[in-house]
């Protein structure tokens, strides 16, 4: 009976030790920009990975297209061959108040994971239109980046 007993002790060891941990290094993202769009510049709602110059210069000039959003930029001039610069875009709102906020991101083994949270206002808010986003750089990696 004993053993049985230190078998099933040693089997179920066995078992837990396959079990593998994703081991996670968290990334200190560096914020380019944040706020609110007024909805005339036409940019869907969106997770946005820009990888290259060519791609930064057109959003920015989408972004600039009615108001010069980008002058409040930490920067517009990105090194692509160092960083990626990942933006994230709420949906258009018919109030203020909204915001955006990374919490986190995470790189492992298989992927970029950014953890974001929609703020919504608390109280009464302005009646006017809004979109808001989030955009900062993170060190260039061949990972995919997942959005939660």
């Amino acid at each position: 009976m004993h053993k049985i007993k230190v078998f099933i002790l040693v089997f179920g060891l066995g078992l837990f030790s396959k079990c593998s941990y994703i081991e996670e290094t968290e990334i200190t993202p560096i914020l380019i920009g944040m706020g609110n769009l007024m909805g005339s510049e036409n940019i869907a709602q969106q997770n946005l990975v820009v990888t290259n110059a060519t791609q930064w210069q057109d959003l920015i000039t989408q972004m600039d297209a009615y108001n010069p959003y980008s002058a409040a930029f930490s920067e517009t001039s990105v090194d692509f061959d160092q960083f990626r610069v990942v933006a994230i875009f709420d949906q258009l709102y018919g109030n203020g108040g909204h915001g955006l906020e990374i919490h986190s991101i995470n790189e492992n083994d298989t992927e970029i994971i950014v953890d974001y949270e929609r703020l919504n206002p608390a109280g009464d808010a302005t009646c006017v239109i809004t979109q808001p986003f989030y955009i900062v750089k993170i060190p260039q990696s061949n990972k995919p980046i997942v959005f939660n």
